[in-house]
């Protein structure tokens, strides 16, 4: 829904006094802030959802609402904020009984978030529960997702086979099942495996394919991670101006939503270039 008329139904739930509502209200308009990358706005609406939900005792709601808060601080990377809030999710799903889907999803987004953390054993734990939930439901919606941080997981231990496989997977089926976002997504596994592999030149393709797609869908976090798996490949190729013109334009995108591990990995990446070669 457009932001207008998520704040039209809030002020109509405020003068009934109905406080559901207006939680309902809140979390819808952090939706819509968050599929815009406004993150900021986001997760003070979140947080004042989530301070009603907590009030009511809509534990289900909460837990949808504590999940939301992880997926900010997970971008921002606030990894520790992240973890409190899937796992505190988790528990919540855990005690109403609640699908095998939503715990599946939350497995998942845990093993997202060790993968960030460089805790690969905990991260392949956690995802390897999710598969299994999913499995039992006979669901593919979140298995692209599911096999490209499988991917990540691979490459962070530095299995650039399984890496590759993984990433593969994850591509063939958000193709399939036509979900354009996974697509871009995994092409950038996909080019950062064949970075580490040597091959820049299907780097560069990957990545480029990767860009393309998720600017496409107006993902500005998404294409700017990608472009800053490009400016290594440039880097790796010798070529420091194309490198330097994509940095600045991914940096000007992390700085806005003050996604604080981008920020460093393009910090490390400037230096990098400011290097005598």
């Amino acid at each position: 829904a457009a932001v207008p008329d998520v704040k039209a139904a809030l002020a109509l739930y405020e003068q009934a006094g109905n406080i559901h509502g207006q939680a309902l209200s809140y979390n819808g308009l952090g939706n819509t802030y968050f599929e815009i990358s406004q993150w900021s706005d986001a997760d003070g609406y979140y947080r004042q959802a989530r301070a009603i939900f907590s009030q009511t005792g809509d534990v289900l709601r909460l837990a949808f609402t504590n999940n939301n808060l992880a997926e900010i601080a997970r971008y921002q990377g606030r990894l520790a904020d992240a973890l409190a809030f899937y796992q505190e999710a988790l528990r919540s799903l855990e005690q109403v009984g609640a699908s095998l889907y939503m715990i599946g999803v939350l497995h998942m987004n845990l093993g997202a978030t060790f993968v960030q953390r460089g805790e690969i054993d905990a991260a392949i734990e956690h995802l390897r529960t999710g598969e299994q939930k999913f499995t039992q439901l006979g669901t593919r919606d979140f298995l692209p997702e599911l096999y490209r941080h499988f991917g990540a997981a691979a490459l962070a231990g530095g299995r650039l086979a399984e890496a590759e496989a993984r990433g593969r997977q994850a591509l063939d089926l958000a193709r399939e099942l036509m979900m354009r976002g996974e697509e871009g997504t995994s092409l950038r596994v996909l080019g950062v495996v064949a970075n580490a592999q040597g091959d820049t030149a299907h780097a560069a393709r990957c990545l480029s394919q990767s860009i393309a797609i998720l600017e496409e869908l107006g993902d500005e976090y998404e294409a700017a991670r990608s472009r800053l798996a490009l400016v290594e490949v440039l880097l790796a190729q010798g070529q420091a101006g194309q490198a330097q013109l994509e940095l600045g334009r991914c940096t000007a995108v992390f700085e806005r939503l003050d996604a604080v591990v981008d920020l460093a990995a393009a910090g490390a990446l400037r230096e990098r270039l400011a290097r005598p070669r």
